[in-house]
């Protein structure tokens, strides 16, 4: 028979092992209700999430096993247990297109290797991404500028980046950022519209 367990009480485990699916089985630990909304809904995270004031933010673990529809079982018991229902909509909003706009700028550099490292923010206008494709790129930047970023420099393979930016006398922290982004990777930051 139908098996479903939800267990709705912070995880005590300090490691979380992230999400598992195997055919009609998802099991994860330690994920925030916000992901398993996610996995619930748009199983293909491609979705930004909007979230209410006052939302949970403790960890859950999950076990739920079902034969068909996980998912829809899913939302049904996040429904059940914590009465929460998202709908997925199209949202058109600010973005900034990350494109080449110098060519012959300065190389960017093949990743040495190593575990990708992804920082969301920056120390002393300074920032390190190491073995990351341009889209992980265009997302740290995103992270940094507080906006989506969308990469379209159609550059392909994995690569170590290292900025240091420090604003001229009427720069924003923003503008030196771009302005050392096109002057040492030759790309270009440019305000756009796009629906989501």
């Amino acid at each position: 028979g139908d098996h479903r367990d939800l267990h709705s009480f912070p995880t005590r485990r300090s490691s979380a092992l992230g999400l598992m699916t195997e055919g009609d089985k998802i099991l994860c630990r330690g994920q925030r209700l916000s992901q398993l909304l996610k996995y619930a809904y748009d199983p293909r995270l491609t979705s930004s999430i909007l979230l209410p004031t006052n939302f949970p933010n403790e960890n859950y673990d999950l076990l739920l096993t079902l034969p068909n529809k996980p998912r829809e079982a899913l939302q049904e018991e996040i429904k059940n247990r914590f009465g929460i229902v998202a709908h997925l909509e199209t949202i058109e909003t600010n973005v900034l297109i990350l494109r080449v706009k110098n060519p012959v700028a300065p190389a960017l550099q093949p990743t040495k290797g190593g575990m990708p490292s992804y920082p969301r923010r920056s120390t002393q206008n300074k920032i390190v991404i190491e073995n990351q494709r341009l889209a992980g790129v265009a997302a740290c930047f995103g992270a940094l500028l507080k906006t989506r970023v969308v990469n379209q420099t159609e550059i392909e393979g994995n690569y170590d980046i290292a900025l240091q930016w420090e604003p001229r006398q009427d720069e924003t922290d923003e503008k030196a950022f771009k302005r050392v982004v096109l002057e040492q990777l030759g790309l270009e930051l440019v305000p756009s519209r796009k629906s989501f």
